[in-house]
């Protein structure tokens, strides 16, 4: 009974198996990258997307250039530098640069915005505040027809 067993040769499955596509419960690669195209449609797809985000990724590329020259960053030897990557980095430093300076002008517009509604607030609540002390200073009589003044000038 012996001599009808034959031992089935490794190389041939592992050949076999080879052949097959391969197959994940997520999808191909491919089948992924439609599926997140198709779950994205553009960048700019969703409502309240903000603009200076296109500019942090230019001042971001400048960034990553001045490391590189300035603080050695990436093993970097300026010696070494082609002159034409020379000129596209000096390029994109200068865009950066500009870049940058949009971006700081529009943070200083958000202070200022902040400080002013801050500047509101407080103003609203020192009015409310004092409102408080008059209405604490009167007596019943006049608390009840300021009651039906103000009862008056809010509809229902």
């Amino acid at each position: 009974m012996s001599e009808n067993i034959i031992k089935f040769p490794f190389d041939v499955s592992r050949r076999a198996h080879a052949r097959r596509p391969r197959w994940s419960k997520n999808g191909s690669p491919e089948e992924r990258a439609n599926a997140r195209q198709a779950a994205e449609p553009s960048a700019r797809s969703h409502i309240g997307n903000n603009p200076l985000r296109e500019q942090h990724t230019g001042v971001s590329a400048s960034v990553t250039i001045v490391g590189k020259v300035l603080h050695r960053r990436h093993h970097f030897d300026p010696s070494t530098l082609d002159p034409a990557v020379g000129a596209e980095w000096l390029r994109e430093l200068c865009l950066g640069a500009e870049r940058a300076r949009y971006v700081a002008c529009e943070i200083d517009k958000a202070i200022e915005a902040i400080k002013e509604l801050n500047r509101h607030h407080r103003e609203e609540n020192e009015q409310r505040t004092k409102f408080r002390a008059l209405v604490d200073q009167m007596d019943d009589r006049e608390r009840a027809s300021l009651l039906a003044v103000m009862q008056t000038l809010v509809p229902s």
